[in-house]
């Protein structure tokens, strides 16, 4: 394994969008979930862990479905392979830094691996204006159009078929439909992707749900029970899992975040993955929205601007989506767009705001160097963990990749504290910090490359700084003399 400091300077392109995705806004009633929603407590990998205890979830024994049984035949099978979508955007488009032709070859650069959400693509019959080509020419994968309601229609699966055809290596890359967003609890989604499959039974489907998974089990922001079961339903009728609640910038659940008189929500990113993971079970894959740093078109304005920020800072969207993949998600969402105060609308923010690009950059190839240890098995005993501030818990995931365990970490609420953490199987061995999100953005705090030395009974501690620090160690078994107990 070598230690992310090793790895060299990564490339910092920028990825540029070019059409509108609108931000529902959602009654809020906050209410108990009833036993439509008692699944919930199945959560599968990670621990939450509070002060002075360990608080372990029931987990299943079964584990996450490994990428050869969630993506039989489409995304590729290696373990090391993460997918990274991004929303809405056009392959072709122009609108890039010189060094790239268009959208296809800056995304890739960036780390993104997967276009999501085409709207209104292909453009004609059996034709399109040369997005899917150009995604091909860059080996990257695409899901989009797919129409349960027409089979002569542009964007069906007899179009999809006949414009597939006209390009070669296009089955390869062509891997899903997607045909809405964020259905509401009248739409049977089952039905149409019950459709769609008739008509190509061998690809993905793809519906991406709302921020009413986020708040379970405590809170059905719905507002019926009779919803909130149809809107598991058709969770779990696709093929990817998918949900969006931008929480840092979301103005309309605030409320049930809030802090002393403040706001710190951006935990909702690990409880979503959580939730979404518990209502589908292992063998589904997760995938999770995150924000870039934009407003999300307005979004945090809306509802009096109740929301944490206007905007997520670099640090913030790097903590969101390690929130998501400790939650349990297999792969996570980006989405680019910005409404300027004059209400025009920015598609390519994540392009035109360099800070942005670099740090999207920087947290995608940072994920696909740990995908191989991110995907590996999980480790469901061996392993306690306590935090010495009781307002700040954190969030762990134990991993086992070829006969090597790493520790994942993350603070779960913006606080300093120290994780204590046992091992009992790794008495005397050592912890290396292989990573540590403060040394990019707090550098004055970082301890990455560190080694931490466990006792005689498997403990060692180690300082999460503020900011939701995320920290990947490798522990390694004890070589040398034993050593006595400590005290810890």
């Amino acid at each position: 394994m070598t230690n992310l400091g090793e790895m060299g300077p990564f490339p910092l392109p920028r990825a540029v969008g070019n059409k509108l995705r609108s931000v529902a806004k959602y009654l809020i009633v906050a209410a108990a979930v009833l036993t439509a929603v008692a699944t919930l407590t199945n959560v599968f990998a990670p621990t939450v862990a509070k002060s002075g205890l360990s608080s372990h979830a029931n987990s299943s024994a079964a584990d996450i479905a490994n990428n050869a049984r969630l993506y039989p035949h489409l995304l590729p099978t290696t373990d090391t392979f993460i997918p990274i979508a991004v929303w809405d955007q056009a392959p072709n488009g122009e609108n890039v830094p010189s060094a790239y032709s268009n959208q296809a070859a800056a995304f890739r650069a960036m780390g993104v691996n997967v276009f999501v959400g085409m709207n209104s693509w292909p453009e004609r019959f059996g034709s399109d204006d040369g997005e899917l080509e150009a995604a091909v020419a860059e080996h990257m994968y695409v899901i989009g159009g797919g129409d349960p309601f027409s089979t002569t229609s542009a964007r069906s699966v007899g179009s999809i078929a006949k414009l597939i055809s006209r390009i070669p290596g296009a089955s390869k890359y062509f891997i899903g439909y997607q045909w809405g967003d964020e259905p509401t609890c009248s739409t049977d989604v089952a039905s149409q992707v019950a459709t769609v499959r008739r008509e190509d039974p061998t690809r993905l489907f793809f519906d991406n749900e709302g921020a009413w998974i986020a708040w379970l089990p405590q809170h059905n922001v719905l507002g019926s029970a009779e919803c909130l079961a149809a809107s598991e339903a058709n969770l779990r009728a696709t093929s990817i899992a998918s949900a969006d609640d931008y929480a840092l910038t979301d103005p309309w659940h605030t409320y049930l975040c809030s802090s002393d008189g403040g706001y710190d929500c951006l935990w909702v990113y690990g409880k979503e993955a959580m939730n979404i993971r518990a209502l589908v079970g292992p063998e589904e894959p997760v995938w999770e929205f995150v924000e870039t740093g934009t407003n999300e078109l307005g979004l945090s304005d809306e509802n009096g601007g109740k929301a944490e920020t206007s905007s997520a800072s670099p640090t913030e969207v790097n903590s969101a989506a390690w929130e998501a993949l400790l939650g349990g998600a297999n792969g996570i969402e980006w989405f680019c767009d910005e409404l300027l105060p004059d209400d025009t609308p920015i598609w390519d923010y994540c392009a035109s705001k360099g800070i942005i690009r670099a740090n999207i950059s920087y947290i995608d190839h940072t994920i696909q160097h740990f995908a191989a240890e991110i995907n590996a098995p999980s480790v469901l005993s061996g392993l306690s963990v306590r935090s010495s501030n009781r307002a700040v818990p954190i969030i762990s995931v134990q991993k086992d990749m070829n006969g090597t365990t790493y520790l994942f970490v993350e603070g779960d609420r913006n606080g300093t504290t120290t994780g204590i953490y046992k091992l009992s199987r790794f008495a005397n061995g050592t912890a290396k910090l292989l990573y540590d999100s403060n040394a990019r953005y707090n550098p004055s705090v970082s301890e990455q490359g560190e080694t931490f030395e466990l006792n005689s009974k498997g403990y060692f501690e180690d300082l999460l700084p503020a900011n939701y620090s995320v920290k990947i160690y490798e522990i390694l078994p004890h070589t040398g003399p034993m050593l006595l107990a400590g005290n810890t």
